[in-house]
C-alpha cells in the first residue's frame, strides 16, 4: 500500500512538474490531448488510477507493462516511447495517415510498408465513359444468376495497373475507365460461381459519378454507400460482401513467390469507426488465417482504418460479413493477380460453404 501511495504521489509530482514547464515555455496543451477518448490515453490513465486500486487493472488485461513516467507522458502529450511514430505524428502534416492498426501482420509487415491510397491524377486519361457515371444502377450490375449470396463491387472502380495500360509508366496514371480493379472482381465472381455460389458484382463508375456530381475523391465511398444501401434493399438474402482495391505499393512489396509461381500480395481493411466492427474483424481474421495456411506470404496482413486516416466506415456496418481486400499493386501484372484472385476464390468458397453446413446443423 505504502508503495502504490508513493508511485501514485510521484505521478502527481511529475504532471504537476510537466504541466508547469509547458506553462512557462508558453507552449499549449490543447483539450484534445488532455480530453481525447483514443484509447491509448485512456489506458494511460487507468494505469495510473490503478496503482493505487489494483482491481482497476482488470480493465485493461492487454496493456503492456510500462513505467509511471511513460504513462504519464502519454497521456499529456500523446507520445508513446514504445512507439516512434507518435513523436512526429502530431508535428508532421499527414503522418496520421500512418496510424492504421495493425490487426495482422503478414510476413514483412510493418509501419514502414502501410498501405497508400492514392486519388487519380489529374491528368489521367478520360474516355466516353467519363461522361455517363451516374447511371442507374441496375444498368451497371453485370453476371447476375437468380438471388446472389456474395455482392462484389469498388468504391475505387478505376485503381489499375501498369501492365495492362499501354504506353503509361507513371503510377500516379495508374487509373483507368475500363481496364481496372472490376477485372479482378468479375473474376472472383466467375471463380465463385463455378463451385456453386451465386454472386453479384457491381460495376458501378463511381469515379465518373464524383465528377458529374462535382465531388472529391474521398466521397468515393459516400457515393457506393448510396448504390450499397439500395441495393441491399432490395436484396436480404446477401451474406457477405467484398469491396476490391489495390495497393500503391510497388512491386516489391506488394508481390511474393510461392511454389515457384509469382503471386500479387493482398491485405483486408476493416472499418473500426462504427459499434459492430469486430464482426468485420472476426470475419477478416479467419479469411486471412485461411489463406496464410494454403498460401504463406499471400497476405500482408489485416489493418485497421479509423475515421482519422479515411472514411473509417467502409460500407462495413452494413453487413457482418464484410470488408475491404486491397489486391496487388500498381506494378502487378495479371497473371499475379489472377492466381491470387484465384486462391482467395478458393478460401471464400471453403468459407460460404462451411457456414451452409452450420445452418442446417
Amino acid at each position: 500500500m505504502i508503495k502504490g501511495a508513493f508511485q501514485t504521489v510521484l505521478s502527481i509530482i511529475i504532471i504537476l512538474f510537466i504541466i508547469a514547464a509547458v506553462s512557462f515555455s508558453g507552449i499549449k496543451i490543447s483539450d484534445q490531448n488532455l480530453f481525447d477518448k483514443d484509447e491509448l490515453k485512456s489506458e494511460s490513465l487507468i494505469y495510473l488510477m490503478s496503482l493505487e486500486n489494483h482491481h482497476l487493472s482488470r480493465l485493461i488485461p492487454n496493456y503492456q507493462k510500462t513505467s509511471v513516467v511513460e504513462a504519464v507522458i502519454k497521456f499529456i502529450t500523446s507520445i508513446n516511447l514504445k512507439d516512434q511514430r507518435s513523436l512526429l505524428i502530431s508535428e508532421i502534416s499527414g503522418l496520421e495517415n500512418y496510424n492504421s492498426t495493425i490487426f495482422v501482420a503478414g510476413r514483412g509487415t510493418d509501419f514502414t510498408n502501410l498501405p497508400i491510397e492514392t486519388p487519380p491524377h489529374h491528368e489521367m486519361r478520360n474516355t466516353q465513359s467519363d461522361h455517363d457515371g451516374n447511371h442507374e444502377q441496375k444498368e451497371n450490375i453485370q453476371n447476375i444468376e437468380g438471388e446472389g449470396k456474395i455482392y462484389i463491387y469498388h468504391s475505387h472502380n478505376r485503381e489499375s495497373f501498369l501492365p495492362v495500360l499501354d504506353g503509361v509508366k507513371n503510377p500516379n496514371l495508374a487509373h483507368d475507365p475500363d481496364k481496372n480493379v472490376t477485372l479482378l472482381g468479375k473474376r472472383l465472381s466467375d471463380n465463385l460461381r463455378e463451385k456453386g455460389i451465386q454472386t453479384i458484382v457491381d460495376t458501378t463508375d463511381i469515379y465518373g459519378v464524383l465528377m458529374k456530381r462535382g465531388l472529391k475523391y474521398p466521397s468515393s465511398y459516400n457515393v457506393s454507400r448510396e448504390f450499397v444501401q439500395a441495393f441491399l434493399k432490395e436484396n436480404d438474402r446477401i451474406q457477405m460482401m467484398f469491396d476490391i482495391h489495390r495497393d500503391a505499393r510497388p512491386k516489391k512489396v506488394t508481390t511474393t513467390t510461392i511454389n515457384q509461381l509469382s503471386y500479387a500480395r493482398l491485405f483486408f481493411v476493416v472499418g473500426v469507426s462504427h459499434p459492430n466492427y469486430e464482426e468485420n474483424l472476426k470475419f477478416a481474421k479467419t479469411l486471412n488465417h485461411e489463406l496464410e495456411k494454403k498460401y504463406p506470404g499471400i497476405s500482408r496482413g489485416v489493418f485497421g482504418k479509423s475515421s482519422k486516416e479515411g472514411n473509417g466506415v467502409y460500407n462495413q456496418d452494413l453487413l457482418a460479413h464484410s470488408v475491404i481486400i486491397e489486391v496487388g499493386g500498381y506494378e502487378n501484372n495479371m497473371e499475379e493477380l489472377n492466381r491470387t484472385i484465384d486462391a482467395l476464390s478458393g478460401v471464400i468458397s471453403d468459407y460460404y460453404w462451411q457456414e451452409a453446413k452450420e445452418v442446417q446443423k
